[in-house]
């Protein structure tokens, strides 16, 4: 597979020195839930604020999908990171990342249909193509809980974009009848596209996105990191304005019950990336 350029944004953080870097910038990797562009933009006031307050310079990155977002993961490519929960808690046990903070709003998919469709309920859709996105991601595998549980059959299911406002597109668009996205993406999305579609279920509520740290940057590094995200949402008209938008609440440290009770996805997100590493050994 092709990997597309990764898309670099810069910003200032205040964070100790990684052994052996020197000053050289830390790197801040965005997981690529919804487009690149969508997703960089969203956070700019933020990383316009750490520019303000903080005085190391940092290097915002994402990538042009979660495949390879995760591999850039695993190889500790990031110094620091906003990643989904189940990654976060794999990240944490196997991957030598700290969570430092998570948002305080629930995570879940809602699954979605067109305004004027027949469809009244999850059974309804067994038979028909439904969007999800893609594999590695949280929504994913809670879609996946959902539609067993009504006896789906999960053989329709089509990942036919990387990113989920993609997803939700292509719906508004009639690509497909059904569509399943993370309720943050519904949040975000136009009045005019919020009128186009209905939900008729979603999946069970998980804690939010976490801001992961790699263990090697210091304790003293990773506070200066909570105390200056945490500033900027709690204090600033920009950080009320980003959290009203977005959907994501506030943010504080997780606790350990919380980081716990990911470890069943956390195992099924081991599972997919050792899946989709074997295949890619097939390949060559």
């Amino acid at each position: 597979m092709r990997l597309l350029p990764t898309a670099i944004f810069s910003l200032g953080l205040l964070l100790t020195s990684l052994p052996g870097r020197g000053e050289s910038a830390l790197e801040f990797g965005l997981a690529p839930y919804i487009s690149t562009r969508t997703l960089l933009g969203m956070f700019k006031p933020l990383s316009d604020f750490l520019e303000r307050r903080l005085e190391r310079s940092v290097m915002l990155v994402s990538a042009p999908d979660l495949e390879t977002f995760d591999r850039q993961l695993i190889g500790q490519r990031y110094d620091i990171a906003i990643v989904s929960p189940h990654t976060a808690r794999l990240a944490q046990r196997e991957h030598g990342y700290e969570p430092s903070l998570r948002f305080t709003s629930d995570l879940y998919g809602v699954l979605l249909v067109k305004t004027g469709s027949p469809v009244q309920s999850v059974r309804d859709l067994d038979g028909q193509a439904i969007a999800f996105p893609q594999r590695t991601s949280v929504t994913d595998l809670l879609g996946k809980e959902l539609l067993e549980k009504h006896g789906v059959d999960m053989s329709r299911v089509e990942r036919p974009h990387s990113f989920q406002d993609s997803v939700l597109l292509g719906l508004v668009q009639g690509e497909y009848p059904a569509a399943l996205v993370n309720a943050f993406v519904l949040h975000r999305a136009s009045e005019s596209q919020r009128a186009l579609v209905r939900q008729i279920a979603q999946t069970r509520k998980i804690s939010n996105l976490f801001i992961v740290a790699r263990s090697d940057l210091s304790r003293t590094g990773r506070e200066a990191l909570q105390a200056a995200v945490t500033q900027f949402m709690e204090t600033t008209p920009e950080g009320v304005k980003f959290l009203k938008e977005t959907g994501l609440g506030g943010v504080r440290p997780p606790s350990d019950a919380e980081l716990k009770n990911l470890d069943s996805l956390a195992a099924d997100q081991r599972r997919i990336w050792e899946e989709l590493r074997l295949g890619q050994r097939q390949i060559r």
